[in-house]
């Protein structure tokens, strides 16, 4: 659970386009609002929102009101759908300004878009003006239900104790035993099988909201990044730079990052293009490893331009890079010494010693990261949304980048 947020779903423009029946909203009247009232005497409102697709953000929506009343005399719950909170769009912000709790139980559908039941919501909170200022007066949390992970062997016991089909549970238990360890590892960890796809695969399997949160669902793991942004620049926000983690699993299924999901393929579009129309940057090059028929890196666009490259390492100029150490960067540092060979026609040994020599003067810089995983956003392949070569000319001969 996430609190003090404004992020709920990923955006889904294209919603607009689709035509649907006219839906009666339902609302409180006023009558209904002063009986609410009067039941409010002496205790603290919640209200548990839920956006769903197939029913399962409703039931843990009512599962987890039902927890709170147990616990808590002095609750007074309400479970609420959020298409029918309000009749018109722009009672949204008047009717949330004035709940005490408010709890957002949201899933998504298909390729992360927002249900049904929600993307009116979604399309009024994203599209609408600065919420920032009224949201810091109201206390809210919301469980977004990241089902995508691989599920652990104990996630996979647990939903065996609450399998109603006895065939159902005696799979899920060979799975997560020393005997099914072959099959987990291909099934599952190969097959990169999510939790949403295991439980699909095991419809009886049904535990209750405790156990679900307790046993079964994966903890988001902490997502490190690194800071873009200067405190002078921006001093109220954190700017962070990631690439973006989208492709097809084994199964068919697209697989997007948790926390990359919500960026733009091309991050710092609009700066890198004002750069460029400015004169700050004379020629931007992007190679978008992920698209087209084929893989397309950083190393590739220095092999087109491998001429001028050599051009302005010769005219004492300066290199750049940026990404991951142990794939990116190696891959450009190969092609650098493949370019000073070829163009400036010196053997190898040569080559070795001009490219050292860069270094030494401060004329071949780089920015790395040494670990193996996905740190900081970047992901195994260094993906040049993130990962860059910038050449620069000698300061006295021009700032062409």
């Amino acid at each position: 659970m996430s609190s003090g947020g404004s992020n709920l779903v990923r955006d889904s423009s294209d919603r607009s386009k689709v035509v649907k029946p006219l839906v009666v909203h339902k609302s409180l009247s006023v009558k209904d609002e002063e009986e609410e009232s009067e039941a409010l005497a002496g205790k603290t409102k919640v209200t548990i929102f839920y956006g769903t697709q197939t029913g399962t953000a409703e039931g843990f929506a009512k599962a987890l009101a039902e927890e709170v009343k147990a616990r808590y005399e002095k609750a007074a719950v309400k479970v609420v759908d959020l298409d029918d909170y309000v009749v018109e769009d722009d009672q949204y912000e008047e009717k949330l300004k004035k709940e005490t709790l408010a709890l957002f139980m949201v899933a998504t559908y298909g390729d992360g878009e927002p249900t049904d039941n929600s993307a009116r919501f979604y399309k009024w909170f994203t599209e609408g003006n600065e919420r920032g200022i009224w949201l810091q007066q109201l206390s809210y949390g919301i469980f977004g239900l990241d089902l995508l992970s691989p599920p652990k062997k104990a996630a996979l016991l647990a939903l065996a104790a609450h399998a109603r089909e006895p065939s159902e549970a005696e799979r899920l238990r060979f799975l997560s035993s020393q005997q099914g360890k072959d099959e987990y590892s291909q099934w599952v960890i190969a097959s990169q099988r999510s939790l949403l796809e295991v439980m699909a695969e095991f419809p009886s399997a049904k535990p209750p909201l405790g156990i679900f949160f307790a046993a079964v669902a994966p903890r988001l793991q902490p997502r490190c990044y690194s800071i873009s942004s200067s405190p002078r620049y921006a001093p109220n926000r954190v700017h962070v730079t990631c690439a973006l983690v989208y492709g097809p699993s084994p199964t068919g299924r697209i697989h997007k990052g948790v926390c990359s999901t919500w960026i733009k393929d091309f991050i710092y579009e609009d700066e890198l293009n004002n750069f460029v129309a400015q004169g700050v940057i004379s020629e931007l090059l992007v190679a978008f490893s992920r698209e087209g028929p084929k893989k397309e890196y950083a190393q590739h666009k220095m092999v087109d331009k491998a001429a001028e490259i050599w051009s302005i390492i010769s005219q004492r100029g300066y290199l750049y890079v940026c990404g991951d150490a142990k794939g990116m960067a190696r891959d450009v540092h190969r092609t650098l010494h493949t370019i000073v060979q070829e163009q400036g026609g010196l053997d190898s040994s040569k080559t070795e010693s001009m490219v050292k020599k860069l270094q030494m003067e401060g004329r071949y810089l780089r920015d790395l990261l040494l670990d193996s995983g996905v740190p900081a956003g970047l992901d195994k392949d260094g993906i040049l949304l993130v990962s860059a070569v910038s050449l620069m000319r000698d300061p006295q001969a021009g700032n062409s980048l």
